[in-house]
């Protein structure tokens, strides 16, 4: 593994194409090899090619310089649109050497940087990395996880029909008051 930055302003991302998150449609993390300690934002987009769409969240992390993988977990899980590819952008303006890499893996959705105000691979910098920047995905969110406004559940207590509304689930799964699975 190495490292690139300068102790000034990076920016570098992953793109993760919409084919690889369809059956994924909350993003709860980012993982990241933490070498050097600082801040850095993280910014998510959705949509793009050859650069980043559109912004849907960004997000503040202190990384403590630990020399291992580090989980920046967002407030609360971002549901995303699978359709369109999912960006995930890294900035740094005090950290020595923020951008950890691996050996080119052979992908170019892998290896993004921002320089002179365009995207490319960092492979054409005659660095042939791929960025040790991981998305962590899951198809299911439990309810408190959820920051949800205008949420209804009714009626409470029933014993058939149960009506939610304010929010769209891939997957409900309901369970009694002493943790027993009753419905899917």
């Amino acid at each position: 593994e190495t490292s690139l930055g300068t102790g000034s302003s990076f920016t570098w991302g992953v793109r993760y194409p919409a084919n690889e998150l369809a059956p994924y449609p909350y993003l709860s993390a980012i993982k990241i090899m933490d070498l050097d300690p600082g801040s850095c934002e993280v910014r998510i987009y959705q949509g793009g090619t050859t650069s980043p769409q559109t912004l849907v969240a960004t997000h503040n992390f202190t990384l403590p310089g630990s020399n291992n993988w580090h989980d920046m977990v967002l407030p609360t899980p971002l549901q995303i649109n699978h359709t369109l590819p999912l960006w995930i952008v890294l900035k740094s303006t005090d950290i020595s050497h923020p951008a950890a890499g691996a050996n080119y893996a052979g992908n170019p959705d892998g290896s993004w940087v921002y320089s002179g105000g365009s995207w490319s691979s960092v492979c054409d910098f005659d660095h042939n990395l791929t960025w040790m920047v991981r998305a962590k995905l899951s198809s299911t969110v439990a309810i408190d996880e959820l920051s949800v406004r205008n949420l209804n559940i009714y009626p409470n207590p029933t014993s058939h029909a149960l009506t939610v509304e304010g929010v769209t689930f891939a997957t409900l799964e309901l369970y009694d008051n002493v943790g027993k699975r009753i419905a899917v």
